[in-house]
């Protein structure tokens, strides 16, 4: 094989084998960055949170990433329901933020599929209340009574249930997860795949 047909091959399988995770990241996540994106822009807002807002939007795939720190979407999510109390003004307006901020934060990370899923550990994150016990989703590949707990497929329902309370009644959220890490509530649900 010639050294520019080698690399090419090379460079085929590399793309063949990031495939999977591609079309996954994809599936998990679809509109809430979009959605976030558009929230400024769609409901009128001054020029600069509309822009910041967008801004935020176009963190969220970074902190989603199985490479990145497990926290990261803990503290971005925080980050942008403190944006949202100091700048928007009208209650209608930033309770639909809100909104925004938590599903965000119930989103699936994507995984390496050769390493079990990290948490994050810092039991001090998210910070927000309203943030407090909402925990992301799980890749459904992972977990099951093999492993020692529950599937994902169950975590996720049960994390699904905890984001609607959360939804429904704020006030009702964090009551549980005080002190806890999102590793901690994640064991508690009985989800014992990961590091």
């Amino acid at each position: 094989m010639r050294p520019a047909s080698s690399f090419v091959f090379t460079c085929a399988l590399a793309i063949a084998a990031a495939a999977p995770a591609l079309a996954r990241f994809g599936q998990e996540n679809p509109p809430v960055e979009r959605q976030l994106e558009k929230f400024g822009f769609n409901v009128g807002l001054h020029g600069d949170i509309a822009g910041q807002i967008a801004t935020f939007s176009g963190q969220i795939p970074s902190t989603l990433l199985g490479n990145s720190d497990p926290c990261a979407q803990a503290k971005l999510a925080d980050r942008i329901v403190h944006y949202g109390e100091s700048k928007i003004r009208k209650a209608s307006l930033r309770k639909r933020y809100n909104k925004l901020a938590m599903t965000f934060m119930a989103a699936e990370r994507n995984f390496d599929p050769t390493k079990a899923p990290k948490f994050c550990k810092d039991a001090s994150l998210p910070r927000h209340k309203l943030l407090r016990g909402i925990l992301p989703k799980v890749d459904p590949s992972r977990g099951g009574p093999s492993r020692g707990g529950i599937s994902a497929a169950k975590a996720n329902r049960l994390t699904a249930r905890r984001l609607r309370i959360c939804l429904d009644n704020p006030s009702r959220c964090g009551l549980a997860a005080q002190g806890k890490s999102i590793a901690d509530q994640m064991r508690e649900l009985g989800f014992t795949d990961f590091n």
